[in-house]
């Protein structure tokens, strides 16, 4: 990955089975090249001690992000004031709700003026590069914990991309559990479930055996918690990703999802992160957020 004055664009992987932590810190790698390089500039009046607005696609007090600004202010130190901008889509999904959004985040940048932005998971990234202009002209933005790239960075924009390992977890479930046997992935319509399935569609192509697949996670929570109270412990295994939303609007923690597949799934469940594990699944390969 390369930043240059003219074109500041990239992303790097984080590594398998790093998380918030590791995460941040790389992130910070990532600013403080940026201020080596001079790319922040000359912003007139600028404080001495620069702004970071960090903008969470969630909120504080969910686990992750948690991990992620602990990361960032141990990582950062008293080098910059770290400005937060929560858009909270998990307990309150963004419908209806996107103009307020925007005028929170164009008040912030314009109090805070911060010298670069970080953007925290798929949909606070997704928010900000459409709405750059509130930005000042040629602000960095850099980006953490997005699952999923389809295109290049745009220009002055870079980050690191949450690399989930799903084809390692999906190579335990087989050798735990050999035989054929069918997969069951657990995943909902939000920013994250719609890359935790891009990738998972990547990853499913290249097996060498094939999955017989049923995908669940759309419908209502009741109605998928029924289907997953009848699947068959002898022939399945489920893959639970993001449970967070469903077709009503209503609203499940992480925490919740485990706990509630736990509950009523008869079957092994596998996942990708650690706040899953010591819940309700098995295990798989985990981006931990501590380490």
């Amino acid at each position: 990955m390369s930043f240059t004055d003219s074109t500041l664009s990239g992303y790097a992987a984080a590594p398998r089975g790093a998380g918030g932590w590791k995460c941040s810190r790389m992130l910070v790698a990532l600013v403080c090249g940026l201020v080596g390089a001079g790319v922040f500039g000359a912003v007139a009046d600028r404080p001495e001690k620069p702004a970071i607005l960090v903008v969470l696609s969630y909120h504080v007090g969910m686990e992750w992000e948690d991990d992620v600004c602990e990361g960032l202010a141990a990582s950062v130190g008293d080098r910059a004031e770290l400005v937060l901008l929560q858009l909270d889509v998990k307990r309150f999904p963004a419908p209806g709700r996107e103009s307020a959004m925007e005028a929170n985040f164009a008040s912030k940048a314009a109090m805070s003026r911060p010298a670069v932005v970080i953007t925290i998971d798929d949909f606070a990234y997704d928010f900000v590069l459409k709405r750059r202009a509130l930005l000042p002209a040629g602000t960095p933005v850099v980006f953490g914990g997005v699952n999923f790239l389809a295109t290049e960075p745009p220009p002055r924009t870079g980050g690191v991309v949450e690399a989930i390992d799903l084809e390692g977890t999906l190579a335990l479930a087989r050798a735990l559990f050999p035989g054929e046997r069918r997969l069951v992935i657990v995943n909902d319509p939000t920013e994250t479930g719609r890359a935790n399935d891009a990738a998972l569609r990547q990853v499913l192509a290249a097996q060498p055996t094939p999955w017989k697949t049923l995908r669940l996670g759309s419908s209502t929570f009741a109605e998928t918690d029924a289907a997953l109270a009848g699947l068959d412990p002898r022939r399945d295994v489920v893959l639970l990703l993001s449970w967070n939303l469903d077709a009503a609007g209503a609203t499940r923690t992480y925490d919740e999802a485990v706990t509630t597949a736990r509950a009523v799934c008869p079957v092994p469940l596998f996942g990708v992160w650690e706040f899953y594990f010591g819940r309700g699944i098995v295990g798989g390969s985990l981006l931990d957020g501590r380490l």
